[in-house]
């Protein structure tokens, strides 16, 4: 293999590392963020502040396209839909 070559597979291993280290760090956030939606003592008071969120989240990031945008809003997706469902937990309480 050239150097060109070599330092094209190098590069690419490093980026392969850089999105798996993402992957990681961003499946830890959801597990958090699932975990505080699932406990939060007022579930309607969070999906008020979410809807608030939303248009300020999309204008940020209008410039944005491609991936980015696609898991943007696949993300958002599904964490309204996390946020917006009524959990066993709280349906006891009320």
């Amino acid at each position: 293999m050239d150097q060109f070559a070599s330092e094209i597979l190098q590069r690419l291993e490093a980026c392969e590392h850089e999105l798996q280290t993402a992957r990681g760090y961003i499946k830890a956030l959801e597990g958090g963020l699932h975990a505080i939606i699932e406990s939060h003592p007022a579930p309607a008071a969070l999906a008020s502040v979410w809807e608030g969120v939303l248009p300020d989240l999309f204008a940020t990031h209008s410039n944005e396209t491609g991936p980015f945008l696609s898991a943007l809003r696949e993300g958002v997706t599904l964490q309204s839909l996390s946020i917006r469902r009524p959990t066993p937990h709280h349906d006891a309480e009320v």
